[in-house]
């Protein structure tokens, strides 16, 4: 009898310490994603989300023939880019676009490098957006 109940508990043991792992290995797995979206989706994950950062990495050249309501301007060919972005809470989704998406792009790929947890990249940029 106390064999069973040995083989019962270190049973439990396994199953219960896999299933942590599997947490853990999804947790981490979502850590560092970077999502493509379409303008509609990008637009629809706007209104899902409750909390969040949009970031414009356009020049403010470009910001000021028009943008996205709500955005924070870094520049992506600024020196100063890698620093203001580290500044910003990797823990919330963030929203990324430019006026084509090839620095946004860029953007969200060093952002995920910097340890962001959830980047979302315009596809198309602000030109699809409008």
């Amino acid at each position: 009898m106390k064999n069973v109940l040995l083989s019962i508990l270190v049973i439990a043991t396994i199953t219960i310490s896999s299933c942590g792992e599997s947490v853990a290995q999804e947790a981490e797995a979502t850590q560092g994603k970077v999502e493509l979206l379409s303008p509609t989706a990008f637009k629809e994950k706007l209104i899902e989300l409750k909390d969040y950062q949009l970031i414009d990495v356009r020049t403010s050249a470009e910001v000021a023939k028009g943008a996205i309501e709500g955005a924070l301007n870094i520049d992506f060919n600024s020196g100063e880019f890698k620093v203001k972005i580290a500044k910003l809470d990797k823990t919330k989704p963030t929203l990324v676009y430019c006026a084509g998406g090839y620095r946004s792009a860029k953007a969200a790929s060093q952002m995920s490098e910097m340890g962001f947890v959830y980047v979302i990249d315009l596809d198309g940029g602000f030109g699809a957006w409008e």
